[in-house]
């Protein structure tokens, strides 16, 4: 039987991400800091709605969202700035190079390489000047 390591911990600064249905316009995202971890789940303080919200310690979703499409999630900082430079060199190749990476094709296509090969395959288009 394996056991999970959790992600947080007491003390730790963590980026909460609250998607746009909470506030009107894009997702926000706060730092700020874990306050309590117990057997399942990691509390951080405050959303703007919430003094205190409720995450699962391994996943950093809320736990107590209507819907997981818009649950406020939480991650350490240095995951959720390799998730938007990923986020950014998708965008590149979708808007500049008009290749099509993700979703649209009813498959997750960006899984599928990783962000070092996504860059690679941009580096080779700048090289041969398209």
């Amino acid at each position: 039987m394996t056991t999970k390591t959790p992600k947080f911990k007491v003390g730790d600064e963590v980026v909460l991400v609250e998607p746009s249905y909470r506030r009107s316009g894009g997702s926000t995202t706060t730092k700020t800091t874990v306050v309590k971890v117990g057997n399942k789940y990691a509390y951080v303080q405050g959303g703007w709605q919430v003094e205190q919200a409720k995450f699962d310690k391994f996943t950093g979703r809320e736990v107590d969202a209507y819907n997981s499409t818009y649950a406020m999630r939480i991650w350490v900082p240095e995951e959720y700035e390799q998730r938007e430079h990923r986020a950014a060199v998708i965008k590149e190749l979708k808007d500049i190079y008009e290749i099509r990476v993700g979703k649209e094709f009813g498959f997750r296509a960006d899984e599928r390489y990783s962000t070092q090969t996504l860059e690679k395959l941009i580096a080779l288009l700048k090289e041969s000047g398209e």
